[in-house]
């Protein structure tokens, strides 16, 4: 009588070597998976960064220009001042920065800025920096880094 082997099926070492390729790939994938959810996230967030400033930009920049006469009052050192005032044809404006909001006329128009945000005012111009509250930290913690300035001249305002 003649005894037949069945050959259909894995051996032990086959499953094990499949197993361990199967439980490396998996390990790397979800990795790879949470570095790109963070990293999005980060990125999210300072692209959120950015819009505030660019936001708050917008705003100021149309009345500034607007504007027939600019003063400032409620002095926090030197020529720097949390609040500037803009007299416009018809109208006028109050601009505010406080506890990281730009406000316009006592309503809040942009959040999220820092306490290092304020107006500069000489004789002659008008300086707006702006700093975006940080908001990564961690492994992928990109941040605007520095506040961001503009100038405007009030020369040939009256």
């Amino acid at each position: 009588m003649k005894i037949v082997k069945n050959q259909k099926g894995f051996t032990l070492t086959e499953v094990m070597l499949a197993l361990l390729i199967i439980g490396m790939t998996s390990v790397l994938l979800t990795r790879m998976m949470g570095f790109h959810t963070s990293a999005s996230a980060a990125y999210s967030r300072y692209n959120r960064q950015q819009f505030t400033v660019y936001d708050a930009f917008t705003r100021l920049n149309r009345d500034i220009e607007a504007a027939l006469s600019v003063t400032a009052s409620d002095n926090i050192t030197g020529n720097m001042y949390k609040t500037i005032h803009l007299e416009m044809e018809g109208c006028s404006r109050q601009w505010k920065l406080d506890s990281g909001s730009l406000y316009c006329d006592s309503d809040c128009v942009v959040e999220d800025l820092t306490a290092d945000s304020q107006f500069v005012y000489g004789s002659g111009f008008l300086t707006v920096i702006l700093m975006p509250r940080p908001t990564n930290n961690g492994a992928n913690s990109i941040n605007v880094a520095n506040p961001i300035a503009s100038q405007y001249s009030l020369v040939y305002k009256k």
